[in-house]
């Protein structure tokens, strides 16, 4: 199945050629609803050929996505989650959930507040759970085996779609579950607030009158009747609760056995952190390139030290370039022996090398001195904005 992209100064798009047409049902329902996380194409005619033309603009592929990193629990839950409500969604309209493009290149993930898209292609016309076996053995591959989580629950489904006639629906449906039940917050138990105890003192009143009633016969102060407890104390245990002290420490004394301290030098360990282990993919490489700034701005340079090198406006990338007009994974720079190449990652607002407008998934070489710049949508600051972001391949160290 071919796939093209084509990308302009504000959108981009995935263009297939159009193998079968939908019906007057599915093109009024498609017409007249929207259905949130579901991207249905537009019919172009070019060169007497239908074609259909899905917008993917600042979106990225799931498997260009998962190219640098891994799939964790809950990139993997929330795919799961919107597929079963877009199904369920689907269904309601009695549009086809057979129609949904379950292929690692035709999911997508918006780069900008995360959601998941799925494309609704009706010359893709295969049962729903056979596709979700399929990708289900590429989604195998590229979980992150450092998460358990992930892990169980990808080799779960794994099984599940192995056997014959499973029930998609109600996988699905149980994952969705699990993990409301996770995310649910833990509220705080809310109990009555404890009154306080008061301890009332009797009255000087109260007193007197138990007194004259045959009470307290250690007269009208509470002090004397416990001064009076404590004398009858000391006369049970033999009087002077001093000498008794002294007597029973002597005798503690004779009894008690001397007890020896024996000091042995700790054992020497070995020092494990004198040849720790690393992980090599953790040190960095040395200096390959360096893309130089040399705008207006405080941006520094792009030491390009790994690969691949991905430059964006979230922190976790390599290069990191904070700006409203960056996309979080804008560009990527790879390696292929001695040549270097820069791809744009579905951007918002693209990418341009010498002055030309890179498409999705197309790789364009870098070369000595070339231009490389990161623009934006608005027309009247282009020539500005050129000038403050202008990134040239200065030297390599080879």
């Amino acid at each position: 199945m071919n796939i093209e992209y084509i990308r302009h100064l504000n959108a981009s798009h995935m263009v297939t050629a159009m193998e079968k047409e939908l019906t007057q049902w599915e093109s009024s329902m498609v017409e007249h609803n929207q259905i949130s996380g579901v991207l249905f194409a537009k019919q172009v005619s070019v060169n007497q050929t239908c074609q259909l033309w899905f917008d993917i603009t600042g979106k990225q592929a799931l498997d260009t996505l998962l190219e640098d990193g891994r799939l964790d629990y809950g990139l993997l839950c929330r795919l799961l989650i919107k597929l079963l409500e877009i199904t369920n969604r689907l269904e309601r309209l009695l549009l086809s959930p057979d129609h949904l493009w379950l292929l690692p290149n035709t999911i997508f993930v918006d780069s900008r507040n995360e959601m998941i898209y799925f494309c609704y292609y009706p010359g893709y016309d295969r049962k729903l759970y056979r596709s979700f076996a399929e990708l289900a053995e590429y989604l195998l591959t590229r979980v992150d085996h450092k998460d358990d989580k992930a892990v169980e629950l990808m080799y779960a489904l794994y099984e599940n779609t192995r056997q014959e006639g499973y029930g998609l629906m109600e996988l699905l449906q149980d994952v969705r579950v699990v993990y409301n039940r996770e995310e649910e917050p833990v509220q705080e138990k809310e109990y009555p607030p404890q009154q306080k105890q008061t301890v009332e003192i009797c009255p000087k009143e109260t007193t007197e009158k138990q007194t004259k009633n045959g009470g307290h016969k250690y007269g009208e102060d509470i002090q004397a009747f416990w001064q009076g407890v404590c004398n009858r104390v000391k006369r049970y245990f033999g009087g002077d609760t001093r000498k008794t002290q002294l007597r029973k420490a002597a005798k503690r004394n004779r009894t008690k056995k001397e007890e020896v301290f024996v000091f042995l030098p700790d054992e020497e360990k070995e020092d494990r952190n004198i040849h720790p282990t690393v992980l090599l993919s953790d040190i960095p490489q040395k200096v390959e390139g360096v893309l130089r700034y040399e705008g207006e701005g405080e941006q520094a340079d792009l030491v390009l030290d790994r690969f691949p090198y991905v430059i964006g406006s979230d922190k976790s990338c390599n290069g990191y370039l904070p700006g409203e007009a960056v996309s979080r994974r804008h560009a990527r720079v790879t390696r292929q022996e001695e040549i270097y190449f820069i791809e744009d990652l579905n951007s918002s607002n693209g990418t341009y090398v010498d002055g030309e407008l890179l498409n999705y998934r197309v790789r364009m070489s870098l070369k000595k001195m070339g231009r490389l710049c990161l623009q934006i949508k608005s027309l009247d600051l282009f020539k500005k904005y050129i000038m403050k972001s202008v990134c040239n391949l200065h030297r390599f160290s080879l």
